[in-house]
């Protein structure tokens, strides 16, 4: 009975422990992944998402060095068949992890595994609070698909076997297009061919084998030399040396030592490079030394020419210990933290394959009883923390608020986060406190805050927003975003012989900036309508009009909700031009000012539609929560 119900109630439980991130919304990266790529948004040819980088925008200086093509080739199905509803997303990261979940109990019992202790490690695994942030954030799909591949390549995989060889590495090749943890994979079933189970294979005959992954891990690596090498180029990463190197090492390995001793909290931003925790150092000193008296103990464990213990071992320890050396940032890393809960995916399925062994001799010396109070318990506890966090995932103010009051506030990017979050509500003035504490407390920051000058942009305060701008753009002219916001700041300021100054700088170094292209034609758009006869009308209502439209079109927020108020309350104006006024207060109005103007009893209340009545309910009830939000994040009112 246990036998054929158990991988399905890992499944329903994993279902129990997930199924509200059907709910939650795009965060995060998401946006630059899936909002805001061309190569998501419309379908490219499919040469072009293998002859790409991963993750692009050299106009802000952040290029890195991944390559994932099915990745993003996923998304972009996501996109075509869901549009830009979050939920179809995340429907693909349950549908894989779900999947993952089979694989892993199969992988067990392929192994010999019992089926209570492949159940229980099934559910160790795919309920691990820990592992929630690869499966309930959409840009996490990168461990879960490549986790996919990697388990279908080890079920698939018989040592000798040259058509399951091949078909192995296959999996392995496309698991490495999602995600390098892949080369994991690679490396447990080179492993195992190289150190079979059964004796009297010839050493020729296995090394042939072993060839077959390793051939499709250097397919990957010529096509990833050749798409990033016409990649714009990368941000630099910090040069550490060689003794801070380990000491980062250390501070890590004690950090996921700790995550896995307590892995009912999972977190966000785990420790600062540039200020390891000494504690932790020592923590992964000690984890170190632990994990090579464990190999030295049981090394005659991987001598026993055993059908499942020997493979057993193999695969857990290249699982585990493989992808847990992938980041403790011995290679160098595009990441500023030391840890993240998202790279324990395949780490913690490789420790639940090496403790399968030691928990079958243990319940073997126990009462069913205390088996079950015991491993119900964890298990239940794994479904409530997971389930919690998940909740956290489902709303973009509470894991940022959670994050920020959780995070040291050296680490600038919870508070990066939570202001952006303010200032899409239309919340400015408290975006621009959160971004000025961020500005101020993050140890680790060293570029000028594009998001602090947005927001004080927004306020009205121009000249406070240049003064970050404008030498921003002289100091890194290899960043145009700098340029191109410190020329929207000078059109907003009505200066536009500086604006094209400065946006022609952003376009000396990428000619093909389009962002910078559309910007100098607004510059000459909205310098027309000034020196136009109806800019200085002597008619009041074709002056008032002009004026709104200069304020609109040149991103003066606060004159533009002035003059478009007035005109709202003009009911001989035009209708279009009322209406146009009425949708850029539901678009930029302050949220909690829309009621005012948008209302029943409102100025506008002959010309919104029902489009802009719910775009803005839904800003109000955002703002209103973030508003009630506010006293728990420690932070003074903005005045």
């Amino acid at each position: 009975m246990l036998r054929r119900w158990a991988p399905w109630l890992a499944l329903l439980l994993v279902i129990v422990a997930y199924v509200r991130t059907l709910g939650a919304p795009f965060v995060w990266d998401d946006r630059h992944l899936v909002l805001e790529a061309p190569a998501v948004s419309t379908f490219q040819p499919l040469s072009s998402y293998f002859g790409s980088a991963f993750w692009s925008s050299p106009e802000s200086g952040d290029v890195r060095a991944y390559y994932r093509p099915l990745v993003i080739l996923s998304l972009a199905l996501d996109h075509h068949i869901h549009g830009e509803n979050p939920a179809g997303f995340h429907l693909t990261n349950l549908f894989f992890h779900a999947l993952n979940t089979l694989l892993a109990y199969a992988l067990m019992r392929r192994f010999r595994v019992t089926p209570l202790v492949a159940l229980f490690m099934t559910c160790v695994w795919a309920l691990h609070p820990r592992l929630s942030e690869a499966v309930a954030w959409v840009s996490g799909r990168t461990d879960v698909l490549s986790g996919s591949f990697v388990l279908a390549a080890l079920l698939v995989h018989r040592p000798g076997n040259l058509r399951r060889g091949a078909l192995a590495s296959i999996a392995l090749l496309l698991g490495l297009f999602c995600k390098e943890v892949a080369v994991v994979g690679v490396a447990s079933i080179v492993a195992l061919e190289l150190f079979p189970s059964k004796r009297g294979t010839r050493l020729r005959s296995r090394m042939a084998h072993a060839a077959m992954p390793l051939a499709a891990a250097t397919i990957y690596i010529a096509l990833r030399q050749r798409a990033l090498s016409s990649a714009p180029e990368s941000v630099a990463l910090i040069d550490f040396g060689a003794l801070g190197r380990v000491k980062i090492a250390l501070a890590a390995l004690g950090n996921y030592t700790r995550m896995l001793l307590v892995p009912w909290r999972p977190e966000l931003q785990i420790g600062d490079l540039l200020a390891v925790s000494q504690g932790m150092q020592v923590l992964g000193g000690v984890s170190c030394a632990l994990i090579l008296v464990a190999l030295v103990r049981g090394r005659h464990q991987l001598r026993r020419a055993s059908r499942n213990v020997r493979p057993l071992l193999i695969t857990g320890l290249c699982l585990s210990l493989g992808g847990l050396g992938l980041v403790l940032h011995l290679v160098p890393i595009a990441v500023g933290v030391v840890a993240a809960d998202r790279f324990l995916y395949l780490p913690v399925l490789g420790l639940c394959l090496l403790c399968a062994p030691c928990l079958q001799v243990w319940l073997a010396t126990t009462t069913p009883r205390t088996q079950g109070a015991l491993l119900g318990a964890l298990t239940l506890s794994f479904v409530v923390a997971t389930s919690q966090r998940v909740g956290d995932w489902c709303s973009e103010i509470q894991l940022w608020s959670q994050a920020y009051r959780a995070t040291p506030k050296s680490i600038g990017l919870p508070a990066n986060e939570l202001g952006n979050v303010y200032y899409r509500a239309g919340l400015y003035e408290r975006a621009a406190t959160i971004f000025e504490r961020a500005n101020r407390d993050a140890t680790r920051e060293h570029l000028p805050s594009l998001n602090l000058a947005a927001s004080l942009a927004q306020e009205g305060r121009y000249t406070d927003a240049q003064r970050i701008l404008v030498p921003a753009c002289a100091e890194y002219p290899q960043l145009p975003k700098f340029c191109l916001d410190a020329g929207l700041g000078e059109l907003h300021l009505l200066r536009f012989d500086n604006a094209r100054l400065l946006l022609g700088r952003a376009l000396e170094k990428h000619p093909s900036y389009e962002a910078a292209s559309r910007a100098l034609e607004l510059v000459g758009k909205v310098e027309g309508l000034t020196k136009s006869p109806d800019f200085k009308s002597d008619d009041a209502q074709v002056l008032l009009r002009t004026q709104f439209r200069v304020a609109m079109l040149a991103g003066r927020r606060p004159q533009a909700l002035a003059l478009g108020e007035q005109l709202l309350k003009d009911q001989t104006a035009p209708r279009a031009q009322r209406r146009e006024a009425a949708e850029y207060w539901a678009r930029f109005g302050p949220p909690l000012e829309l009621q005012r103007l948008l209302g029943p009893d409102g100025p506008a209340r002959d010309v919104v539609d029902d489009a802009m009545l719910d775009a803005a309910a839904l800003r109000i009830s955002t703002a209103r929560e973030l508003v009630d939000a506010w006293p728990s994040l420690g932070i003074p009112a903005a005045e």
